[in-house]
């Protein structure tokens, strides 16, 4: 059972008398004690085997390797430097070898090219001289076509006649004069028969003497061509040669190159491989340092396997305790002004304030009766949308949310509920993120229209993320009491609205009854609520 003392209001004139009523917890049942009893039990022996777990997490602890991360650290650093100067010299290995490369493969490019212009130089020679070799066939045989022997071969062909015909001749007139008959018809008719044979023998050598030049001519012309077919296969093979020796050359040159390209590779290779070597002992010291601690991290891990159960439960308990811990009702009588100058300056939100909802937040000025609203482990009804007027405003923050209200507004605390002029920085509330200390209270200097919802069960709700009680029907009895008489201070009901000005009035304690008068109005309404 737990008891609070709501001494809420005060101030002005004569003391207020103050009736506090213990908060009546409902009691556990059998079944929820068993279930309570258990999970303590439980809890309590899970807390043994935690602390067990707890302490095998220390020793293990002992047996953690702190490798020599400086030194080998150093080590590699050292390694390091030296792989990066043997990349740095195989770099230049591979620049200088390229740079080589492309001239050696310029060099011979143009030897291949001057190759190809000597071949194409001897294959324009070789042509002219078979255009000259066609062409000389071609005079010649239209020559011996139009019945003209070639001169070479006329004379030849006359001189040898002409040679025969002498010898014949020269026989014929030796053996006329021989016989003394060189002068004589016989001599005569001797010569014109040689005469007549050698003109005969001519004439029928004539045409064989065509067929001769031309045939030889034929044969002079294969002749040429095969010169000429002889020399052009030389100079192919001479190309060829050529070109085969340079590819080859550049081949082997390219080879090389290749060689020294994959040699580098290599190299490039096991200095990375190095490099590697050089790390393993840094991974190996981490992989073995991490194994060595995980058991201890296992270990320290499962010990804490109940705490979510501990937490759970002692939240319940925190949650059911500050939920129920404020009294039904709180009966407050006063003597003079305090109390309703506390009335007067309301209980209430600037409008714009966000109120919880199970469909989610929605601003205060916009409820209505059969709205609900957010409490703790529950759901209330509002029952009414009060409009408050226009009063003096604080603001009120925490380190996650913030709401602009009055200063006579009621939050929850673990102490129970507390006027918002009452706290301190420093000191907890409850929110929706559970109890958070405030960062800042402090009076706004402004006047706002205000508003104030009334609802069912604890009459609590969630304004702007943070927990404050509605208005009750004793507070709101007792600002009608106070508006009867002094209806210029009474709020006024008014469409709600969202400007913001300076008040130009100050509220004013209505005038008090003695305090006789209020002991005794106190007297009769606890007697009233006792019967109730």
């Amino acid at each position: 059972m737990f008891k609070f003392d709501l001494q809420l209001f005060g101030g002005g004139g004569k003391k207020s008398k103050v009736s506090s009523i213990d908060a009546k917890l409902p009691t556990a049942t059998a079944d929820e004690k068993q279930l309570l009893q258990g999970q303590m039990d439980w809890i309590n022996n899970t807390n043994r085997s935690a602390n067990t777990l707890q302490g095998m997490g220390d020793a293990a602890l002992n047996n953690v390797i702190t490798p020599e991360y400086g030194n080998m650290y150093n080590s590699y650093l050292g390694t390091n430097r030296g792989n990066q100067n043997a990349i740095g010299a195989l770099q230049n290995l591979v620049t200088t070898a390229g740079a080589k490369n492309l001239t050696d493969n310029t060099r011979y490019a143009n030897q291949l090219a001057a190759s190809v212009d000597t071949m194409n130089n001897g294959a324009s020679q070789l042509a002219n001289e078979y255009n000259g070799a066609l062409l000389q066939n071609q005079n010649a045989m239209n020559s011996i076509t139009n019945g003209q022997l070639p001169t070479g071969y006329a004379d030849a062909r006359r001189q040898a006649l002409n040679n025969d015909l002498q010898a014949t001749v020269g026989n014929a007139v030796s053996s006329l004069a021989s016989r003394g008959i060189v002068n004589s018809s016989i001599t005569d008719n001797a010569l014109n028969d040689i005469s007549k044979n050698a003109s005969n023998t001519l004439a029928a050598q004539y045409s064989n003497d065509l067929g001769q030049a031309a045939a030889l001519n034929t044969q002079a012309l294969n002749n040429n061509l095969s010169g000429i077919g002889a020399k052009m296969g030389l100079w192919g093979n001479t190309y060829n040669n050529n070109q085969n020796g340079i590819i080859n050359q550049a081949n082997l040159m390219n080879q090389g190159y290749a060689n020294q390209m994959n040699n580098a590779g290599t190299a490039a290779g096991l200095v990375g491989q190095r490099e590697g070597l050089a790390q393993n002992p840094i991974n190996t010291g981490a992989t073995t340092q991490s194994a060595a601690i995980q058991p201890a991290k296992d270990y320290y891990s499962m010990s804490q396997l109940n705490n979510a159960d501990q937490e759970d439960l002692l939240n319940r308990f925190m949650s059911l305790r500050y939920g129920l811990a404020q009294p039904a009702q709180t009966m407050v009588k006063q003597g003079s002004g305090g109390f309703f100058g506390g009335l007067m300056k309301g209980f209430c939100f600037v409008a714009g304030t966000e109120i919880a909802t199970p469909e989610g937040g929605k601003v205060i000025e916009t409820f209505v009766n059969g709205d609900t609203v957010i409490t703790l482990g529950a759901v209330n009804d509002v029952i009414a949308l009060h409009d408050m007027g226009e009063k003096e405003t604080h603001r009120l923050e925490t380190v996650s949310f913030g709401v602009t209200t009055t200063g006579t507004e009621k939050v929850l605390t673990p102490e129970g509920l507390k006027l918002v002029s009452e706290l301190v920085v420093g000191e907890v509330i409850m929110t929706v993120n559970a109890y958070e200390p405030v960062t800042l209270i402090e009076a706004t200097g402004n006047t706002e229209h205000v508003y104030e919802l009334q609802c069912t069960g604890d009459n609590l709700f969630y304004a702007n993320g943070i927990m404050a009680e509605g208005i009750n029907e004793d507070e709101l009895k007792a600002i009608a009491d106070a508006a009867a008489e002094a209806p210029e201070e009474a709020p006024e009901e008014k469409p709600a609205k969202k400007t913001t000005k300076k008040s130009s009035k100050k509220d004013e304690p209505v005038e008090a009854a003695t305090e006789e008068a209020a002991t005794e109005e106190a007297a009769t309404e606890d007697n009233k609520k006792v019967e109730e």
